[in-house]
């Protein structure tokens, strides 16, 4: 199959004139699943593919993506093809899911398509919405004294510092401004890094410490689909593998699996390849060798698309499980060195107070 008529090709091939690029911006994954899910169902029903834009769109409402469901409908109703308009770079879509519309459009299973696209961005909104759930009160409680912290700072703090430094037991104050610093900048960080972007799963996303696997384990999740699907349309493997490999968030995981088109293209097998390139876990690669014929092998990935989401949901509890903890312990220690900066002149005076009174 010639590239200038590949479809999937299309996807990830930008037009005459324009650079290939990510999204200058990423949707709501939440809106994501609700465009491509209300998509599936209208065009399952037999509704034509405009009209079943602008549906969506006004369901959508006041979402970014109602605008960019309109122009799609506007393109494709003057003609052009839904996985050329798609694949705009204007568009909000990443490379897998233009991908994933291009090769259910070429393979006539549009509907499957859109709702491998919904269930990839409901994962996707799900973790981040699980990390921020895990964060959300000890961010609450750094905002609340960072504010204490500062009225203290400017209103009391340092006459008591003062007197403190007059008995000769010096000055705290760097030490409580640095502990507010410090506390300020990782609200700040926080809200930057995770509360704007996915921080597991977005191409975008914050690499909190311990994500790496779960990226890892969602990366290829969502390999193992667009192959499936590349594959079910009849696309050459080594081609499938390619096309795939340019649609992975993941850097690793992509030129692994480039290595592995490349054996296949030499003669290899697809278990093989995958194996000796560790593109996935022996764990999971079985399903790939027991199966036969381009189906077998489509319906293969497909288990191994779903194990492997199923492994990614049970990682990412047990990372919301301690990272709410360790944030909240880090906040503390934070909260303990101010509190130590303010305190301390207190009990030094009264320990004065008291040797004066003794006396």
């Amino acid at each position: 199959m010639s590239s200038a008529t590949d479809p999937s090709r299309a996807a990830t091939t930008p037009p005459p004139g324009r650079e290939a690029r990510s999204p200058a911006r990423r949707a709501d994954p939440e809106d994501v699943a609700l465009f491509h899910t209300s998509l599936a169902a209208l065009t399952r029903g037999g509704v034509p593919l405009g009209r079943a834009l602008r549906l969506v769109g006004a369901d959508l409402g006041r979402a970014s993506l109602a605008r960019d469901a309109e122009a799609l409908a506007v393109a494709v109703d003057a003609g052009t093809p839904l996985e050329a308009a798609y694949a705009d770079p204007a568009r909000p879509f990443p490379p897998l899911y233009r991908a994933l519309v291009a090769a259910g459009v070429a393979s006539g299973d549009l509907p499957t398509a859109l709702d491998e696209i919904a269930g990839h961005a409901r994962t996707e909104a799900d973790a981040a919405r699980r990390v921020r759930g895990a964060l959300i009160h000890p961010v609450v409680t750094a905002v609340g004294a960072v504010v204490v912290g500062l009225v203290a700072l400017v209103f009391t703090a340092p006459r008591l510092w003062g007197v403190s430094e007059e008995i000769g037991h010096g000055n705290p104050a760097p030490i409580a401004a640095v502990a507010l610093g410090v506390l300020a900048a990782l609200v700040v960080a926080v809200v930057v890094l995770v509360f704007r972007r996915s921080p597991v799963t977005g191409t975008r996303g914050a690499h909190l410490p311990g994500v790496g696997p779960l990226r890892e384990a969602a990366a290829e999740a969502g390999f193992a689909s667009t192959l499936a699907l590349l594959l079910r349309r009849e696309t050459p493997l080594h081609d499938a593998l390619a096309l795939a490999a340019g649609t992975c968030d993941e850097p690793g995981l992509a030129s692994r699996v480039r290595a592995a088109a490349e054996r296949v293209r030499g003669g290899e097998g697809l278990a093989s390849a995958l194996a000796a390139e560790r593109a996935f876990d022996p764990s999971v690669l079985w399903l790939v060798e027991s199966a036969h014929g381009g189906d077998g092998v489509a319906t293969a990935l497909t288990d191994v698309a779903t194990l492997l989401r199923r492994r990614f949901e049970r990682g990412l509890d047990r990372f919301a499980a301690w990272l709410r903890p360790a944030a909240e312990v880090v906040v503390g220690l934070v909260v303990l060195a101010f509190a130590y900066a303010y305190m301390v002149p207190l009990v030094r005076q009264a320990n004065e107070v008291l040797e004066l009174w003794g006396t």
